[in-house]
């Protein structure tokens, strides 16, 4: 991970881990080291495919999170999502609106709280989801930031 992308991971984690400290589940003191799963042969070696699948798991469970290394998506590529995601959620509430549902089926959506009548507690959280896969949206149907 270059220094750039770990300071941008630590800064997006600190909101995060204050309210985890604010719980009392760590203290200031605490280090945490998210784990990293390395896909780096993957696609030749079935015995490797499984050991990776298990990190998945494993950090999954345990964490809820994990770093991916040796994905093969170019750092550009990975660049320009983050901005377009910026882009996304600094534009003015009317310019997002269009994109608000609740519906699962709609594969372009924003949402706050997405959890808000399950969650015990709300916890803002504006969040703009996209299904890729297996059919990805065509270009028409993502928020113009985002393109």
């Amino acid at each position: 991970m270059t220094e750039q992308a770990n300071s941008r991971l630590l800064r997006t984690l600190k909101p995060v881990l204050k309210g985890l400290s604010i719980l009392g589940l760590v203290s200031g003191e605490t280090q945490l080291r998210i784990p990293i799963v390395d896909l780096k042969n993957m696609g030749k070696d079935w015995f490797r495919r499984q050991e990776i699948v298990n990190e998945v798991r494993a950090a999954a469970e345990t964490w809820g999170i994990f770093q991916v290394a040796n994905h093969g998506t170019p750092p550009s590529v990975l660049e320009e999502m983050g901005a377009g995601a910026r882009r996304f959620h600094e534009q003015a509430t009317e310019a997002k609106r269009e994109f608000y549902t609740r519906d699962p089926s709609r594969p372009v959506r924003y949402s706050s709280n997405f959890d808000l009548f399950r969650a015990p507690a709300a916890n803002w959280r504006d969040t703009m989801f996209c299904i890729m896969a297996p059919t990805p949206p065509r270009l028409e149907k993502l928020p113009l930031a985002c393109r």
